[in-house]
């Protein structure tokens, strides 16, 4: 946890880089694959069409968030149920952001629990049973966007399961 706390010591600026959003998800998807497939889920990738070849951003922590998220939502969904990404560049040429969303079809969590979820030790008392995890990988992606000036918040779906976004300041490229 300390390690990314350092992360605040570097402007975003000397953090970003030109990536791809396409190669930030398949980079994750590729390491989250075999056990998706061990479960029998499908990880569906909703684009916006209008996302640009490009963008500017720290794509390293991007990752990890990304990553997080999605292990979460294969740890925690049903199997052969569906978790679907979606990516997207919003917002005006003064501020541009990468807005991700993580849906999973998994037992959500308690409304009274959603604040809490992202603070250090915490987890839900739906997933506390078996799940494993320490409750540090959502502080730790909390703590990631923060530095990135982002947000990331939760909500369960109508349905079932979770949605979790994020999204940080980035630069679109041509």
């Amino acid at each position: 946890y300390r390690a990314v706390r350092t992360l605040g010591r570097r402007t975003r600026a000397q953090a970003a880089s030109s990536s791809s959003g396409k190669k930030i998800y398949e980079d994750v998807v590729e390491l989250n694959s075999s056990l998706a497939k061990s479960k029998g889920l499908q990880l569906n990738l909703e684009w916006n069409t209008n996302l640009p070849k490009s963008i500017k951003t720290d794509a390293t922590r991007v990752k990890q968030v990304l990553n997080n998220l999605i292990s979460n939502a294969i740890k925690f969904s049903g199997d052969r149920s569906t978790i679907s990404v979606s990516m997207e560049v919003t917002g005006n040429t003064d501020k541009e952001i990468l807005l991700v969303k993580v849906c999973d079809e998994g037992p959500g969590v308690p409304e009274d629990e959603l604040g809490s979820i992202f603070d250090k030790f915490v987890q839900s008392s739906v997933t506390r049973s078996g799940a494993g995890g320490t409750g540090l990988g959502l502080a730790i992606s909390k703590e990631i966007v923060d530095l990135h000036g982002g947000k990331i918040r939760a909500f369960n779906n109508a349905e079932s399961g979770v949605t979790f976004e994020f999204w940080v300041p980035v630069s679109a490229e041509s």
